[in-house]
């Protein structure tokens, strides 16, 4: 039986994860919560709650002229720190309950201690650019405890009447400041050194915000030396005229305007399924569907999309969310496939909006790229120049301008992927040919368009960076001389390779698939436009002459220009040349259905 899916309006009180404890670790058990710049991980401790603070602009390094992936010109994604409240008469309590409401947002913690009922919400919200939590319990002055902001920079803290405010500077002079507003229902408030101390309480609200003095913009080193405080005072002061049912009606209709627009229905989970916490419920839904839990965690992939993309950097290795200096990777920008995978859903998930971010920050690293570009030794030509025109990225970048080489290697068509989108990291794996890159990229800009017919976008946005990216490959082709009937004359991709897998050689399918891509919606940008004709022509020509896979001895489509000794009993994880059935559309049943069938 099939099951069907329907586009409606969605149920937003469905969509709860809970716990029953608080979360031991930050990145795998803390409820995440931002606004697509700033954000919050929520760990849930009745007698300590600590709340990581993160803005997606905090980042170490610089335009990495070494291309040292491990240096410190790469840098690393910064956490500013923890926001502790401490309440230390909760440590004894029962009926724990922790949870992230995805339709609505929201974080809340739950429990009892001593006879009085507490509640937390955490939310934060797009409109005012704040983070903002509230405390409060079914008995009055229920609260008698500290806050504390803890700057994992060693920054020291500056409290004054109801606020704790830092001001600093990374190693690399970007410019930072956070900043916590309490306000207190019943009680009293008190400065003591760097920590406010409340008394007596009937319920608090904290209102958070932060920034850095980042810009989208190379000719300032993408730090405009402003003072990031005044944006965040402002910010914090203006929330904190609101109350706080103001600040989360607004919330919850900027954040609904967004989630609201899809319902995914596979069916209708059981009492006993519902009832399970989501520690349980994942384990139960191994061997038992769980149409609901199916539902949600689609839904999660929506959330994380609006809380960590909106008007800032997009998201990057870990969305928003970052809990320590040094995290894996650096929580960079992996143009080989991850950062792709973050955006493959994002515009038939109906969230065009969130799809913006990511064409913000490559456009803004354009000029440093185009510099590397002409001098870097592994992307020569096939006549052995520097490449004269376009642009083309590492497989790892920052938010500077800085690529890195893991292995040394460049993956030529990484900016034209930029152009597709969904579900190519199941089936292409991780590259180090990294010219790709810049290709790969570039299969977003058109998704965007495809999806929106927005001409002004493809005019102003998609178009220039789509055709600069042609511009480079119109010089990195080569004509096969030795090869079979088939393939003399065609033009291939010189030195390319299959992600992490078998020889280093000329027509690689990976690199062919994703170069035709690029032309075939080059060409169709062109064509709706209506520009660039000799252009258009010349690359509608090269496309033309691409060389397609072969199928090899026992029916499969080739992955390289010669079938490899012991390629049938191959079973590598990585099956990168069949990114032309998806996310290219190169092979398909209606156009060439041999092709598609050798896919199989």
């Amino acid at each position: 039986m099939t099951n069907n899916v329907f586009v409606t309006c969605v149920r937003a009180s469905d969509k709860v994860f809970w716990y029953e404890s608080p979360a031991a670790d930050g990145m795998t058990e803390a409820l995440p919560i931002g606004n697509g710049r700033i954000g919050g991980l929520v760990y849930g401790h009745p007698d300590k709650e600590r709340i990581n603070m993160n803005d997606i602009t905090l980042w170490t390094g610089d335009d990495n002229p070494s291309q040292d992936y491990w240096g410190p010109g790469f840098g690393n994604y910064q956490t500013f720190g923890n926001i502790v409240v401490d309440l230390p008469d909760h440590k004894d309590n029962t009926n724990y309950r922790r949870a992230l409401d995805i339709g609505d947002a929201v974080s809340t913690v739950q429990y009892e201690a001593h006879g009085v009922q507490y509640k937390r919400e955490y939310f934060v919200s797009h409109v005012s650019e704040v983070l903002v939590g509230r405390l409060t319990a079914d008995k009055g002055k229920a609260y008698t405890g500290r806050i504390e902001l803890l700057d994992i920079h060693n920054v020291t803290s500056n409290a004054v009447n109801n606020t704790i405010a830092v001001d600093g500077k990374l190693v690399n002079d970007l410019r930072f400041a956070w900043k916590v507003l309490v306000q207190n229902t019943g009680g009293s408030l008190k400065v003591n050194d760097a920590v406010i101390e409340f008394n007596g309480c009937d319920a608090l609200t904290l209102i958070v915000s932060a920034g850095t003095d980042y810009v989208f913009d190379d000719s300032k080193k993408f730090k405009s030396g402003e003072d990031p405080a005044v944006h965040v005072n402002q910010w914090v002061g203006k929330s904190a005229e609101k109350s706080y049912d103001s600040l989360r009606a607004e919330h919850l209709s900027d954040f609904h305007a967004l989630f609201n627009r899809v319902n995914l229905d596979l069916g209708q989970s059981s009492a006993q399924q519902t009832a399970l916490p989501t520690v349980k419920r994942k384990v139960a839904a191994v061997t038992t569907f769980d149409p609901d839990f199916e539902e949600m965690f689609y839904q999660f992939g929506r959330y994380l999309m609006i809380s960590s993309s909106r008007n800032s950097l997009p998201a990057n290795l870990q969305g928003l969310w970052n809990d320590n200096n040094s995290p894996p990777w650096h929580a960079d920008y992996h143009t080989d496939l991850n950062i792709q995978m973050n955006y493959w859903p994002v515009e038939t998930a109906n969230l065009g909006e969130c799809h913006l971010p990511l064409f913000n920050m490559v456009r803004s690293l354009l000029n440093p790229w185009r510099k590397q570009t002409r001098a870097a030794k592994g992307l020569l030509t096939p006549e052995g120049k520097h490449s004269s025109k376009g642009v083309a990225t590492a497989g790892q970048h920052n938010i500077y301008g800085g690529m890195a080489l893991l292995w040394d290697e460049w993956d030529k068509t990484d900016t034209a992927w930029f152009w597709k989108v969904f579900y190519a990291k199941l089936l292409i794996g991780q590259t180090i040919t990294c010219i790709n890159y810049v290709t790969r990229y570039a299969q977003h800009f058109w998704e965007h368009y495809a999806f929106g017919l927005n001409t002004t976008f493809l005019k102003d946005v998609a178009y220039p960076y789509l055709k600069e990216v042609s511009e480079f490959w119109d010089e990195q082709l080569k004509v096969v001389t030795n090869g079979t009937k088939e393939q003399l004359g065609k033009l291939v991709v010189f030195k390319g390779w299959s992600p992490e897998h078998g020889p280093h050689e000329d027509g690689v399918s990976y690199n062919q698939e994703i170069v035709w891509d690029l032309y075939t919606n080059y060409v169709k940008a062109a064509d709706i436009l209506g520009v660039d004709k000799e252009f258009r022509d010349r690359i509608s020509g090269q496309r033309d002459k691409l060389l397609w896979p072969g199928i090899g001895s026992f029916g499969q489509l080739m992955e390289w220009m010669e079938e490899q000794p012991g390629e049938k009993d191959d079973h590598h994880r990585h099956t990168s040349h069949l990114f032309g059935v998806y996310p290219g559309h190169q092979f398909n049943w209606e156009t060439s259905p041999t092709l598609a069938n050798a896919s199989l």
